[in-house]
């Protein structure tokens, strides 16, 4: 094959040339002339040489989409570079023809309006609505509009100085200090980093709280802050299975606090308020868990920050409420059991979010090269707290083989209904408002929760080939609520909430040859079709619906009665009602 000759003109093999000599400059810190894109040329017959007055009590907005001049910019119909016909051949839509804000003119729209009188309407636009009235938009304000002062320009150093320092928190730095230890002169503030003392190195540091930031691997730069009561959980990869366990890994508990692998560190920081904030003291609650480590194996981790003024507030439960007194958004639904002592009932609350009412989502395989999969059912920590007025859908994977399609589904029927509603199916009763009572039971509402039987395990059921049917495949959590109290400051209420169960199917699927016949049937090692799991999905959802048949309503109170002191025939021969 042959390739056809490169001409080049004599202009054209300078610029080359130029170019090859210039990446050569280049590596010497110069750039040649030859390669950069011209300035643009100064028409300096029409040069202005007297700054001219600017009106700036007037809209100063253009075109915006109009950003090369003397070209037709594509879309941009306010464009005066382009001709109709270009608009015609290849715009597909029109650009916002101005950055500023429209004026807030209100129509005048008539069914009764044939025409308008345009000499005596100078100004005005006519539209048609939708409903076919006619509408006038005209404006007959002296006012023009609210318009920006100048701030003139600053061109002097002092000037810009003085003006720059309003800024709160500028990217510039004045001046940059490694030496922290002037930040343990300060009390502490709320939000500010807890500081801790490394003896070893007799500096200090920041106390560390391992955080997702993005993805869900552990990021160990994040300081834990002052007052500011936070519960993360992040991923932690094996590396090394041999050094996981020893002095100074992410899993040890020295690394931590200063066997076996840490899991779990809850830290409450006991402080004083009483003339300057300071931290008195630490109580440390560790988790250990046991896992059979290989290299990549990801650990999810746990870390709880808590404030108490002692050791005995810190170890009493006390109400987080939720709202004072309707429900904040985003704040967890308050639920309890009912209980009783005697003939008197209460609710019992336990105030973690955790034992509330959560729903099941992936976590990290540990162990196993699946990427994720549902927690088990002993695990509180990993699950989704259900939180007021928010929407949601949640999901978790469960691995399985043909094998456990076809002799474990009732041993799965049960593992996934407890895994479904773990907490939910012991817990009776939720918080009408955000601050009830464990004492008062009125402040809580009762949970229709009428579960199948056949979900829940307690019955035999016959399944096909392959195939587990009756699961609870989803589980729906339906809250029902409105406002009360004056409609400038309403106060949201849960009015009821109902625990629906959706049951389906799990079936064997030939996603491949391996998974329904013996390799050997097509000249492979045999092997037992079906062996490797396939993924199969758990759904589980919150829905927050508004009461929609109530409305507000005006209130006057009655008025007040005559003072009782008055005899009863002062109105004789009438009577008081």
């Amino acid at each position: 094959m042959v390739l056809p000759a490169l001409h080049i003109s004599r202009k054209q093999a300078a610029i080359v040339f130029a170019a090859g000599a210039t990446l050569a400059g280049l590596a010497a810190g110069q750039l040649s002339a030859d390669v950069r894109t011209p300035a643009v040329a100064i028409d300096w017959s029409s040069a202005v040489t007297t700054q001219p007055q600017t009106n700036w009590r007037r809209d100063i907005g253009g075109c915006a989409c109009d950003i090369h001049p003397g070209l037709c910019d594509p879309n941009c119909c306010c464009d005066s570079d382009c001709t109709a016909g270009e608009k015609t051949l290849y715009f597909t839509d029109c650009l916002s023809s101005s950055i500023g804000a429209s004026s807030a003119l209100v129509p005048l729209c008539s069914q009764y309006l044939s025409i308008v009188n345009w000499e005596s309407q100078s100004g005005a636009s006519v539209f048609r609505s939708s409903g076919g009235a006619l509408c006038v938009v005209y404006s007959n304000s002296a006012v023009k509009g609210s318009f920006f002062d100048d701030p003139g320009q600053f061109v002097q150093d002092s000037a810009f100085a003085t003006q720059f320092s309003t800024a709160a928190f500028p990217a510039s730095a004045t001046s940059y200090n490694a030496d922290r230890s002037h930040i343990l002169a300060k009390a502490y503030r709320y939000g500010d980093p807890l500081q801790v003392y490394f003896p070893a190195l007799g500096i200090t540091g920041f106390m560390s709280l391992p955080t997702a930031i993005s993805g869900s691997s552990c990021n160990g730069n994040i300081p834990a802050k002052f007052m500011v009561a936070e519960t993360v959980t992040c991923q932690q990869t094996v590396a090394s299975p041999a050094a996981s366990c020893a002095a100074g890994s992410v899993f040890h508990m020295a690394y931590y606090t200063s066997g076996f692998q840490i899991v779990n560190v809850t830290y409450t920081f006991l402080y004083s308020l009483s003339s300057t904030p300071v931290i008195n003291g630490v109580l440390v609650d560790v988790v250990l868990g046991s896992y059979t480590l290989a290299a990549g194996t990801a650990i999810a981790q746990t870390f709880v920050t808590k404030f108490a003024p002692s050791a005995t507030f810190a170890a009493t439960s006390y109400m987080i409420r939720s709202g004072v007194p309707g429900y904040a958004v985003g704040s967890p639904v308050l639920a309890g059991t009912l209980t009783q002592s005697g003939s008197a009932s209460g609710i019992l609350h336990i105030p973690d979010p955790a034992f509330g009412i959560t729903l099941p989502v992936d976590v990290a395989a540990a162990g196993s090269s699946s990427p994720v999969q549902c927690p088990s059912v002993t695990n509180y920590a990993s699950r989704a707290s259900i939180t007021f007025g928010e929407n949601s859908v949640f999901g978790c994977t469960l691995w399985l083989d043909r094998t456990a399609l076809n002799s474990g589904c009732a041993a799965l029927r049960t593992q996934i209904y407890t895994l479904q509603t773990l907490t939910a199916s012991a817990v009776t009763h939720v918080g009408v408002f955000g601050n009830a009572s464990v004492s008062n039971v009125y402040d809580w509402i009762k949970i229709i929760n009428n579960p199948p039987a056949a979900i829940t395990g307690s019955q035999t059921i016959t399944d096909a080939a392959d195939t587990c049917s009756s699961l609870l495949t989803d589980f729906d959590v339906q809250v029902l609520y409105t406002y009360y109290g004056s409609s400038l400051g309403p106060q949201a209420a849960i009015v009821g909430v109902r625990f629906n169960y959706v049951k389906g199917q799990f079936q064997w699927r030939c996603l491949s040859p391996a998974d329904c016949v013996n390799p050997s049937t097509y000249g492979l090692a045999s092997a037992t079709p079906g062996s490797t799991p396939q993924r199969f999905r758990i759904r589980s959802s919150v829905s927050f619906v508004r009461v929609s048949t109530v409305g507000t309503s005006l209130y006057s109170p009655p008025a007040p009665r005559l003072v009782a002191q008055l005899p009863d025939d002062i109105w004789y021969p009438f009577t008081l009602g």
